[in-house]
């Protein structure tokens, strides 16, 4: 049995009412009231990242992997969902760039600038990089982190070392059609 106002609980309460009632807002906050009376609650964390991940909110997701992983360094799938928040947000910031001719403007305004180059869509790819190479860090055979590595790294303009992660694809995973074609 879970005792009231343990993690297990209030994780378990707030999946409920997501999954189960349609009830976002609901769970969303009784996901931020566990991170707040347990701010290392790695599984809430990680749930409220994925809910506001999913909602948009990319500088808030980000923050929150970034807390679940201090919380639990190494863990490959946080790791792995951070690089995917941060590309998200980078190809959100690329496209606000485009359209404004600027950079992503951090809450209360301002931008990018030498001392906060981590809000730019570069910045943001950089920091998916590193979050990705974390990943294969800890689990080599992880092929999804490995092929999103080896696509963010085409971007960036390193082929060679795309090329390296493409090959480590094919050979974990030989069925996957689409590495072989990614640098033709």
């Amino acid at each position: 049995a879970l005792e009231p106002g343990s993690v297990a609980a209030l994780s378990a309460m707030a999946m409920l009412r997501i999954q189960v009632l349609g009830d976002r807002a609901g769970g969303g906050q009784l996901l931020e009231d566990a991170v707040r009376e347990h701010p290392s609650a790695v599984s809430c964390l990680e749930q409220l990242a994925e809910l506001r991940f999913e909602e948009g909110r990319h500088a808030e997701a980000i923050s929150l992997y970034e807390d679940a992983i201090r919380a639990e360094p190494g863990n490959a799938d946080l790791s792995y969902n951070l690089g995917c928040a941060l590309a998200s947000a980078s190809a959100s910031a690329e496209e606000r760039e485009a359209a404004e001719g600027s950079v992503l403007k951090p809450p209360g305004g301002g931008g990018s600038s030498p001392e906060n180059p981590h809000l730019s869509s570069t910045g943001l790819a950089r920091r998916a990089k590193e979050a990705w190479e974390d990943v294969v860090a800890v689990d080599a055979t992880h092929e999804e982190a490995r092929y999103n590595l080896a696509l963010l790294l085409l971007e960036l303009g390193d082929r060679d070392e795309a090329e390296r992660h493409f090959a480590e694809v094919r050979v974990s995973n030989p069925s996957n059609a689409m590495a072989p074609y990614q640098l033709a």
